[in-house]
């Protein structure tokens, strides 16, 4: 059995059949608000994250043409043309990356340098970049956007994310991933103990997480992925157990942390589109709905491919924890089968692409205003 999983993000269709961007970064984009200061601290420089571009046209790495945006949260990014810095003070341009061992330069890229959660930010924000590629004379539009999952820590509870030793993308063949949990506490303090992590892949386990030595650095609570078991895009999900033992009293504190895998040596890719756009995000007004179209054909190459006729979905809401309750307009949950345990999409016979249908009242009601999408197909 072969799957393929990803998350709403742009594909480029229109007059640019074979341009796939999406952004990347070099750390988790995920914060939390203990109720005093904000885990990770970002403006300490070894926790900031770098967002970048990638775009590829075809199997191709390219850059975006000069004169793009970033947004942030829908508002549009000014920065300075000497400090280089945005007026919220909150971003920073810059053109060179640090990939794990390597290092990216010529790139269009923004490091977060301040902290975005807070007692009056804990739910979901994005960063946009819309711009152009020029092919053959003529200037592709597209649009790529990041969710940076804001959160709240409860005064019991804990947070954790997934970090990658170098990156989250396959460049070679036999390529391994190497990824591990750093879990902190109500109080903001990174444990170091006291806690276990189960892994999985397109939501099947890959079991528990152990000590993971590269290059004389161990890495705790790790898992290593290979190249061969990843095809186009994987989701990675990391099941964090904190076990607190209080005059004898045992109980146990649990936290679900997803983040992706994308290998870009396979020529599978999963195009996922809405209503016509290239952009990954989509805006939801009242009575509004839209519909995402998701299909496989490969990086060259947009044609469906038919032989992939399962697709399933996992809907997170605000918090990043999965709605499994059965909601109006929307598949339940497979109880058995390939698709077991996600909410199967139609498939029209004739196109062979899957759909979903969102509207405003659904998201508002079920996710918290803010919905994420796991898709998987399996043939």
């Amino acid at each position: 059995m072969s799957t393929v999983s990803n998350r709403f993000y742009v594909e480029c269709i229109d007059d640019g059949a074979t341009l796939h961007g999406q952004l990347l970064s070099n750390k988790s984009l995920t914060q939390a608000w203990t109720g005093t200061t904000a885990v990770p601290n970002w403006t300490t420089a070894a926790n900031q994250p770098t967002i970048y571009v990638d775009l590829l046209d075809g199997n191709t790495s390219v850059e975006p043409d000069s004169g793009g945006t970033w947004y942030y949260n829908g508002v549009a990014l000014e920065f300075d043309s000497t400090t280089h810095i945005d007026t919220t003070g909150k971003f920073e341009e810059v053109a060179t990356v640090v990939v794990g061992d390597r290092t990216l330069t010529g790139k269009t890229a923004i490091k977060i340098i301040a902290n975005l959660a807070s007692s009056a930010n804990v739910d979901i924000d994005t960063i946009t970049y819309r711009g152009t590629y020029t092919k053959g004379g003529t200037a592709i539009a597209f649009a790529a956007t990041a969710q940076i999952r804001i959160t709240g820590v409860s005064t019991s509870g804990v947070f954790g994310l997934i970090e990658f030793v170098g990156s989250n993308v396959v460049t070679e063949k036999n390529q391994v991933i190497t990824m591990y949990g750093r879990l902190f506490d109500a109080s903001g303090t990174e444990l170091t103990s006291g806690f276990t992590t189960q892994w999985k892949k397109d939501g099947t386990s890959i079991g528990a997480g152990a000590a993971v030595t590269i290059d004389g650095t161990t890495y705790n609570n790790a898992k290593q992925v290979n190249e061969s078991a990843i095809t186009d895009n994987t989701i990675i999900e990391c099941d964090f157990t904190y076990t607190v033992d209080s005059g004898g009293q045992q109980t146990s504190q649990t936290y679900a942390a997803f983040e992706n895998i994308d290998d870009q040596t396979d020529p599978e890719q999963m195009y996922i589109q809405y209503n016509g756009s290239n952009d990954n995000s989509a805006t939801l007004k009242p009575n509004g709905s839209i519909t995402w179209y998701i299909w496989i054909g490969t990086q060259t190459d947009p044609t469906v491919d038919s032989t992939w006729a399962n697709f399933g979905v996992k809907l997170l809401n605000a918090e990043g924890n999965e709605v499994t309750a059965d909601i109006t307009g929307i598949p339940n949950r497979a109880s058995s089968g390939t698709l077991s345990g996600w909410r199967p999409l139609d498939v029209d016979p004739t196109t062979h692409k899957a759909s979903i249908t969102l509207t405003y009242a659904q998201v508002k009601e079920n996710f918290g205003n803010y919905l994420t999408a796991i898709v998987l197909a399996v043939k």
